[in-house]
């Protein structure tokens, strides 16, 4: 088990150079932002070198960057709560230059939104992505579960995936909700997470229980997963941390690309499963007048 970030600081930093405290400095002052980075980004955000963010990383008695940043994200959610989400994201609208009114707070959120999907795109995880479309159209049925508002992208993702033709459903919950949700999976599932900024301790526990049960679990997260979960298929999505763009930007892109491109492969399936929708909605919607 990875040992908790602030003990390991506080153990090692009589031993760290200049450069290197500003290395723990930026995992403390910001760990989501911190655990979702490259170890290059986080160098550029540091001060510092790549090399000199692994040699911290191995005086804190991490195994290398990514154990690090492992730590900083499983303490993501143990303090942050929904006030202190809102007060930073409202912090970071002054930051942006606008005007103060309902226009500069738009025009704020639609560039910090743009800007997100555009690093999405230039870190976009192909290879991972390849793997995830082929799982699903292989997979008898997805299951995409969520908490939050990773429930909602759920939803979202689920209802996309049944307008062109397969199997899905949404899922949520936790405790005994959870428990029947893990027991209805079978082993030709797929089991697709949504959990847009953070871990919690639910989604940690469901994928350590769904695993052995089905195909493949995908994660979907900031946050990468916990070392507990190796055989984990994850999805990378770029920080909002300090930006007033939403979490669930990115993940709302990334489910469109991927009922579009099963779309792309099927399309005698998705066309005949959208007239099939377009017809129900004809004989279910009143008659309209002209």
């Amino acid at each position: 088990e990875v040992a908790p970030m602030e003990d390991r600081a506080t153990q090692g930093r009589n031993d760290l150079t200049r450069s290197e405290r500003n290395v723990v400095a930026l995992a403390e002052q910001d760990p989501l932002r911190f655990a979702t980075s490259t170890a290059v980004a986080i160098a550029d955000m540091a001060g510092t070198s790549e090399a000199t963010v692994t040699r911290t990383a191995h005086k804190l008695g991490f195994s290398g960057v990514k154990e690090f940043k492992q730590a900083c994200a499983s303490q993501v959610g143990a303090g942050r709560s929904l006030g202190a989400t809102i007060r930073d994201r409202l912090k970071s609208l002054e930051g942006h230059g606008e005007e103060v009114s309902s226009h500069g707070t738009a025009r704020a959120v639609l560039a910090a939104s743009a800007q997100v999907l555009l690093e999405f795109s230039e870190s976009f995880p192909k290879a991972e992505f390849e793997e995830t479309v082929g799982l699903v159209e292989s997979s008898r049925r997805t299951v995409v579960y969520g908490l939050g508002t990773g429930s909602h992208v759920a939803e979202y993702l689920s209802l996309g995936l049944r307008r062109i033709g397969l199997r899905s459903r949404a899922a949520s919950g936790s405790g005994h909700t959870l428990a029947d949700e893990v027991h209805s999976l079978e082993s030709e599932d797929a089991v697709i997470v949504v959990a847009p900024r953070v871990l919690f301790n639910d989604i940690d526990n469901l994928i350590a229980e769904a695993a052995p049960r089905v195909a493949r679990v995908v994660l979907v997260s900031q946050a990468p997963p916990s070392p507990r979960s190796p055989e984990v298929l994850y999805l990378p999505l770029p920080s909002t941390a300090g930006s007033p763009a939403s979490e669930i930007t990115a993940a709302c892109a990334l489910s469109d690309s991927l009922v579009s491109e099963i779309a792309r492969r099927h399309p005698a399936t998705a066309i005949r499963a959208r007239d099939g929708l377009q017809r129900l909605r004809d004989a279910l919607s009143p008659a309209r007048t002209t």
